[in-house]
Formats: C-alpha cells, sequence, structure tokens
C-alpha cells in the first residue's frame, strides 16, 4: 500500500493541482461483470461501485478533509462489504 502511495504521489507531479487525485481506493478484487460493477461493455457500473464500497468511500472521504497533504491518499478495502 505504501508503495501505491508513493508512485501516485510521484506520477501526479506532473499534473496541476486540481487534476490530481485526492485519494485513492485499493480494492482486493477486480470489479467484474458477475459482481454488478462493469457492464456486458466492461463499463464501470458507478451507482453499484459506490453502494459497495460506501463505507470505505466515506473513510476516505473523512480522512481527505482531515488531512489536505497534496499527497494522495491510498486505502485499501480489505474486507468484502458486509463483513466485519
Amino acid at each position: 500500500l505504501r508503495n501505491i502511495s508513493r508512485e501516485l504521489a510521484d506520477a501526479s507531479q506532473a499534473l496541476a493541482g486540481p487534476m490530481r487525485p485526492g485519494g485513492v481506493l485499493v480494492t482486493l478484487s477486480p470489479f467484474s461483470i458477475a459482481d454488478g460493477e462493469l457492464t456486458s461493455n466492461l463499463k464501470l457500473r458507478r451507482h453499484a461501485i459506490e453502494t459497495r464500497y460506501a463505507t470505505e468511500l466515506s473513510s476516505l472521504y473523512s480522512s481527505l478533509d482531515t488531512a489536505e497533504t497534496g499527497a494522495p491518499n491510498a486505502k485499501s478495502a480489505s474486507q468484502p462489504l458486509g463483513t466485519t
């Protein structure tokens, strides 16, 4: 996870401030048609993704609000939704 954060920070240096990602949510499983996150044309089903990762996204946005550092924050969705 630290390597991903470092690589994102390095890659985003070439971008203008407003174009830099504020944060990244890393999942352990790829998006798929079977799980409802992709259409048959492999387009993202944003609503399904937002619903599935609502807790993690909320946590990411909260951390961005409290730590405006300029470097992307990488969070991991290490547990499938519905497990605690």
